[in-house]
């Protein structure tokens, strides 16, 4: 089967700063580097490790993903660079959630994609897309207002290929979704409470971030059950208001635990037991050196039960 050939994404600015088909090095910094930040926002979506705009790392193989390689000089043209999907990496261990490997090449589909759908008549956002991501496309404005009148973005992959452009009016729609009751894809960490199997919902607390309440189809109520107090991950469709940028209900399309409440109670952690009771609880002997074995203790038993009752004496 032969090799499929790799995407390619054309980055056209146009206006009187770069009429002369030349670009001072810092505006094309910016604009690349705005590019960067917005389609690691939409891979984050795309891979359920959302919400993006978020502050902190990133998981590694999305960087990997939206680290785009230059492959060509400038073209004739106003200002123009030829950039390549990367090759996904050999390791991907990390993908633990059913990403796919074309990650890089979805994620520039899903970007062109969803800047060409944007519009006021929108009542959900594009695939990919979040409030995150419209929050990521403002800072193209400073690169607009410095003479660049539009940013075009073209893909070609085999006889597929896309077009968009990033100009003041498409940045204006997205600042007016930014402000409206809108659905999208909604990510959600935290202790799942509170369920009412009657309404089908439940409750994930994420302090110090607000709770969030959950809708759950029926058949995922003993999924839901099953996971009562333990540590989630909730994916689906959220619900946002003006003025939040957290989802106030999520439509539940996957749910996984990603670790399990403790189960040990206090009390039996300040129980005292000798080894040989903590040793037959688990049907185990305690451990002993072989009589031959060469033992220089650093301490004696004596005063490491000495350095215990002076700690105690000082709660």
């Amino acid at each position: 089967m032969p090799a499929r050939s790799p995407l390619r994404l054309m980055l056209r600015l146009d206006g009187p700063m770069v009429s002369e088909h030349r670009l001072p090095l810092s505006e094309l910094e910016r604009v690349s580097k705005q590019l960067r930040i917005a389609l690691r926002d939409v891979a984050t979506v795309l891979s359920d490790y959302g919400p993006s705009g978020q502050g902190g790392r990133v998981k590694a193989f999305i960087e990997d993903a939206t680290d785009l390689r230059v492959v060509g000089s400038p073209r004739a043209g106003s200002f123009c660079l030829e950039l390549e999907a990367p090759t996904p990496a050999a390791d991907q261990e990390e993908l633990d959630i059913g990403v796919a490997e074309d990650l890089s090449e979805r994620t520039i589909s899903a970007f062109i994609s969803g800047l060409t759908a944007l519009s006021d008549d929108l009542t959900e956002l594009p695939k990919g897309f979040d409030r995150g991501v419209l929050r990521a496309l403002k800072p193209f404005k400073t690169a607009l207002k410095r003479g660049i009148t539009g940013i075009e973005l073209n893909s070609e992959q085999g006889a597929r290929s896309q077009r968009a452009c990033i100009d003041s009016e498409k940045l204006a729609v997205a600042e007016r979704l930014i402000r409206k009751p809108i659905r999208s894809h909604a990510v959600a960490q935290g202790m799942l409470q509170m369920v009412d199997f009657g309404r089908l919902e439940c409750r994930i607390d994420r302090p110090p971030q607000p709770s969030v309440s959950c809708v759950f189809a029926e058949q995922d109520r003993d999924a839901v059950q099953a996971a009562v107090r333990q540590f989630v991950r909730v994916v689906g469709e959220g619900e946002f208001v003006p003025g939040r940028a957290d989802p106030t209900t999520i439509v539940v399309e996957k749910l996984e635990v990603i670790y399990e409440a403790l189960t040990l109670e206090s009390k039996q952690f300040w129980q005292e037991r000798t080894v040989d009771e903590i040793a037959a609880e688990h049907s185990t002997t305690a451990f002993a050196l072989p009589p031959d074995a060469e033992t220089d203790p650093w301490r004696s038993d004596a005063e490491a039960e000495a350095l215990i009752a002076a700690i105690r004496r000082d709660d």
